[in-house]
């Protein structure tokens, strides 16, 4: 249903979120995750 959906949703931008901001923390620029398709 809807909610199950929104639920899933959340937890995947949250996901990539946090990678995102690990991989920038680290060191990469932002356009390199870009490039990967996200």
């Amino acid at each position: 249903d809807y909610l199950s959906w929104r639920q899933a949703e959340c937890h995947n931008r949250n996901q990539y979120n946090t990678c995102f901001w690990i991989l920038v923390k680290s060191g990469k620029g932002e356009g390199e995750g870009e490039a990967h398709g996200y």
